[in-house]
């Protein structure tokens, strides 16, 4: 699974990446941690917009958001099929700006965090879904997932996951074409984009948000 990740790429950076009209005021954060509040990129009347957005995704037809605390993640090897994701699946998938995301492998004497970022560059772009719900009051609330595959070689040793990356010439397929059309991009990344590495086990906490938790250290084990 994917759940946490981490985002401090330039604001201009972002919207250049997904050919953004319009750009928000961005917040860093070293450590997204489910339920926060992140931005996603989706196709809304012909353009890319970027906006906030629940992680944790709460299908619309929920009866309440806790739902949402276990839907983090879709995998992709069954997100056609299962009720909660299969119609984002079809008509509502977006783009997830990340600059990389944390696993934790198993060592002797508990796990061991890693940090998972591109070799060049500082952005990935997850593939995720989103939906709409809402609540009894009436309020609106978006949410999103973000697709899992098999990992890749440089993943494979920390854990048997990782997201879904999606690259910068399959956005626009990515939002916009027929489901049947991305098998291709529900597959590994390639090797050589990404690098991994040993950081602080005090990632392991959301309470935790500081540059620092993405130093490498001595790994434990």
């Amino acid at each position: 699974m994917c759940g946490r990740y981490f985002i401090d790429t330039l604001p201009e950076t972002i919207g250049d990446a997904f050919d953004l009209i319009r750009v928000p005021k961005l917040e860093v954060s070293y450590n997204v941690a489910p339920t926060q509040l992140q931005p996603i990129v989706l196709a809304a009347e012909g353009e890319r917009r970027l906006g906030p957005a629940r992680w944790g995704l709460i299908p619309f037809w929920a009866k309440d958001a806790k739902i949402g605390n276990r839907m983090i993640n879709a995998r992709s090897e069954t997100v056609a099929s299962k009720p909660a994701f299969r119609q984002s699946w079809q008509k509502r998938r977006c783009l997830v700006p990340a600059s990389g995301f944390y696993e934790w492998k198993k060592v002797a004497g508990g796990k061991q965090p890693y940090a998972i970022r591109p070799q060049q560059g500082d952005l990935l772009a997850f593939g995720g879904l989103w939906d709409r719900w809402e609540n009894p009051e009436g309020e609106v609330v978006i949410s999103y997932s973000i697709l899992t595959t098999t990992p890749n070689d440089t993943v494979a040793f920390v854990h048997d996951r990782m997201p879904v990356v999606v690259g910068p010439d399959r956005f626009e397929a990515w939002l916009t074409a027929p489901a049947d059309e991305l098998q291709d991009d529900l597959k590994p990344a390639p090797n050589d984009l990404l690098r991994a590495y040993p950081v602080s086990r005090d990632v392991g906490s959301p309470r935790n948000n500081r540059p620092d938790l993405l130093d490498p250290v001595e790994p434990a084990g």
